[in-house]
């Protein structure tokens, strides 16, 4: 629900940003984003808005330049193809962040596997047809509505165009099935998520159904959905696929062992070293959503490793 009223509170109060969106500010630092917060409200901000929270370093400057390169170079792929414009001003409709692949049980509003991490693209192993809807069973026997598969985008740290973003919102269908699920979450809530088959049935999962709500609702031409993969995101200092360990580059790091500290020492050694965005290009394949909406599911690309802005790991006790 958090997530929701959120998206519905930006819009109305922040008409001219471009991107709306859930990252977690860094500590130790003014965030450059608005935070859902008791200030007054300034309605010209261009800037991407986002609701905060407390897990994740991220730099802030190097975070809203990617995001307005990353809409400026789709732009010009539509030009360049002659496609027709979506949203204000004929701008892409863009999903930006971390992506991973699920699906989705509709009948008790979970997710459900298959998964697989990243978007997929040049991994033969995880290439799997278009969405589709079947009646199947799950590993402990219980008749679900699987749908996908579809992308979602981490909760860590996602944004969306703005006018994506209020599609969403006008969508009576979107509304229904918004409210059956908070439903369907609260009665699970109310027996402990104890029920068989159920296992992380207390999670939000806000991510995951915002992921099956882009692919079930989301309509038009121009949808992208852009993942950052690990050249800049991280979700430890251990070097383990397919999140691990932190690079100069690095744009985003999530503590997922909710350790404080390594959000500081990030931090530091950040500041330290300067961060840097290598040389980029955008490798994008279509896909077709559980709409029949056609996507184009894309990630960062970059070249040969360079002096200038290196993309290797750096161990543990380089960086102390």
């Amino acid at each position: 629900m958090s997530l929701r009223l959120w998206l519905v509170y930006a819009a109305a109060n922040w008409p001219a940003t471009r991107f709306v969106g859930k990252v977690r500010p860094p500590p130790c630092s003014r965030p450059l984003f608005i935070p859902f917060s008791h200030r007054p409200v300034d309605r010209r901000v261009s800037l991407p808005v986002a609701q905060a929270d407390d897990d994740v370093w991220f730099d802030a400057l190097r975070l809203i330049s990617m995001l307005q390169a990353a809409e400026a170079s789709l732009q010009r792929r539509r030009c360049s193809s002659g496609s027709s414009g979506v949203g204000r001003g004929g701008t892409p409709f863009i999903v930006w962040g971390v992506h991973e692949r699920w699906h989705w049980d509709s009948r008790r509003h979970l997710p459900t596997a298959p998964f697989a991490f990243g978007m997929g693209l040049g991994r033969p192993e995880w290439r799997t047809g278009p969405c589709q809807s079947v009646q199947t069973t799950d590993s402990s026997w219980n008749a679900i509505r699987r749908v996908g598969p579809f992308f979602f985008p981490k909760g860590p740290l996602f944004f969306l165009s703005l006018p994506l973003s209020e599609q969403l919102l006008s969508s009576e269908p979107l509304r229904r099935e918004w409210n059956r699920t908070e439903a369907a979450a609260s009665e699970r809530a109310a027996h402990g998520g104890r029920r068989r088959g159920e296992g992380k049935g207390l999670m939000a999962w806000e991510d995951v159904f915002m992921g099956y709500l882009l692919s079930k609702y989301a309509t038009g031409d121009g949808l992208v959905a852009l993942h950052l993969g690990p050249t800049f995101y991280t979700e430890g200092f251990a070097p383990h696929p397919p999140y691990g360990g932190a690079r100069r580059s690095t744009l985003v790091m999530h503590s997922k062992a909710k350790v404080p500290s390594h959000l500081f020492s990030m931090d530091r050694w950040a500041k330290r070293q300067g961060g840097c965005t290598p040389e980029t290009h955008l490798a994008c394949k279509p896909h077709r959503s559980c709409a029949k909406a056609n996507w184009q599911w894309c990630e960062y690309r970059t070249g040969n490793e360079s002096v200038a802005c290196p993309t290797s790991v750096v161990t543990w006790a380089a960086m102390k």
